[in-house]
């Protein structure tokens, strides 16, 4: 069985993925800078701010092609539920797996299920092999007597059992695929299931999280999350007479005499999406500052991390 972190339910990473190697990443970041270089001396393999916007760049841009050049190998685990999700992945590539096809007879039935498949479905398993290795030693001893009618007859119904085998082995069976894939695919991946129902692909994304500049990953990704996650404030308003003391814009509505047309910009900017701010760059989370123009007055803002993150 995968081993559970009691604490908070997430499953260890490292126990769906394992044998991880890096290439070309270098290279990738490098060829980044080719658009805009006439000396291509000068590019070199620092990311840069202009680099991370390459990489957060949203879908369809086409600004993050350069994320296609970094390659993954690694050995992954995956549940038979998952591994029918991750087959959608176009750039997800199998170079080899196990196979139930030829081994389902084989495996250690008590270590190759997911916690959460109910123990009677592993007993019928079990008893459909043991059922499966009774006719195979029935057709070993007719083959030694020479009995073409019960060979025959083995035979038939070793194919039938080896079937019910595959067909009745639950969605919660692992199997180890050897994957390559590349950091825009994983981009993808990452986007869409960090906060997945299954545990395997969010324990998957925080492998992912692990990796040699994630940040080219996760980071559009990881900024909304984060900005969700923010308290605001307000540190100035230019209303053309001069500025303002920060102060926590949650304690500034609760009170009395807080000013109206500063509420009501606060209403304002509060109802719109993190999301959107993000995407349209109202909203920078590495500057950690956003501004409103409401009414004629300017409103400079700034994000306080939440000390639970």
């Amino acid at each position: 069985m995968w081993e559970i972190n009691k604490k908070n339910e997430e499953m260890d990473w490292h126990d769906v993925v394992s044998n991880v190697k890096v290439a070309f990443l270098d290279d990738a970041i490098t060829g980044s800078k080719y658009p805009m270089a006439v000396d291509l001396s000068k590019p070199d393999s620092e990311v840069t701010k202009t680099v991370l916007g390459l990489a957060q760049s949203g879908t369809g841009e086409g600004h993050d092609q350069f994320l296609s050049g970094p390659q993954v190998c690694f050995d992954l685990t995956l549940t038979n539920k998952a591994w029918v999700e991750g087959e959608r992945y176009r750039f997800l590539y199998f170079i080899s797996s196990q196979s139930t096809m030829h081994r389902i007879s084989k495996f250690d039935l008590d270590k190759s299920y997911i916690e959460y498949v109910d123990p009677r479905v592993i007993e019928i398993m079990k008893e459909k092999r043991s059922s499966y290795e009774r006719v195979l030693e029935a057709k070993k001893r007719a083959t030694e007597a020479g009995d073409k009618e019960r060979i025959k007859e083995a035979e038939e119904l070793e194919k039938r059992l080896y079937l019910e085998m595959l067909y009745t082995n639950p969605a919660g069976f692992k199997i180890t695929a050897k994957m390559v894939t590349n950091y825009r695919q994983l981009k993808t991946i990452y986007a869409q299931r960090r906060d997945h129902r299954l545990p395997e692909w969010r324990a998957f994304c925080r492998w992912i999280e692990t990796l040699p500049n994630s940040e080219l990953i996760t980071g559009a990704a990881k900024k909304k999350e984060i900005a969700n996650r923010q308290k605001w404030l307000l540190v100035s308003h230019n209303d053309g007479t001069g500025g303002a003391d920060a102060f926590d814009v949650e304690k500034y509505l609760s009170k009395e005499d807080a000013n109206t047309a500063m509420v009501q910009a606060i209403e304002t900017i509060a109802q719109q999406s993190v999301d959107t701010l993000v995407d349209d760059g109202a909203l920078d989370i590495e500057e950690g500052c956003a501004t409103l123009e409401y009414m004629g007055v300017t409103y400079g803002f700034v994000v306080k991390p939440d000390k639970n993150i």
